[in-house]
């Protein structure tokens, strides 16, 4: 069963002012152009969740320290992000659930904790350990398990520079 919905809808004058309005936050020089190598943390500051490939994918070569972008050659790339999000290539909280059940050996909403940091520190899209550290140890029982069901969620846009990428972070609270 494909997840594609209708096509996403034209938006508004208001939501594009206010979309630009959130890009100019990231203007550090006050130029009225950002930094190429925050080109995913905006996206993510608007709302989204692409993937740092898609990211990659949609900025190309624009995506680094020294290029900076204008609104109009950003707009575009947001433009992607949203059919991405409408063809349903972007994960949702259910999706997440998922990859969390399949860690569930007893079915019971945990995880071992270190089987968790192993898969998130190797993975595709990896975390280092010590970036995960911090946003998983308060989470830990004494039996090293980490509760996922009926733990709030919240999703926290990080700027972590690894590499390059930059990283979306889910805290557990």
């Amino acid at each position: 069963m494909s997840k594609k919905t209708a096509a996403p809808r034209e938006l508004s004058p208001e939501e594009i002012e206010e979309y630009k309005d959130n890009f100019m936050l990231f203007d550090t020089k006050g130029d009225n152009k950002v930094q190429g190598d925050m080109l995913g943390s905006i996206v993510r500051a608007l709302g989204f969740n692409p993937t740092q490939a898609l990211v990659k994918t949609i900025a190309g070569e624009k995506l680094d320290e020294y290029t900076r972008v204008t609104w109009e050659e950003f707009f575009p790339m947001l433009q992607a992000v949203r059919e991405t999000k409408r063809e349903g290539k972007e994960g949702t909280v259910d999706d997440f659930f998922e990859c969390f059940k399949v860690f569930d050996k007893e079915d019971n909403g945990q995880v071992n904790a270190g089987e968790m940091t192993h898969v998130l520190c190797t993975l595709a899209e990896r975390l280092a350990e010590h970036e995960l550290e911090p946003l998983m140890t308060k989470h830990v029982d004494a039996a090293g398990n980490l509760a996922y069901e009926g733990t709030f969620l919240v999703p926290l846009l990080g700027s972590f520079y690894n590499g390059g990428c930059d990283w979306l972070y889910v805290i557990f609270v």
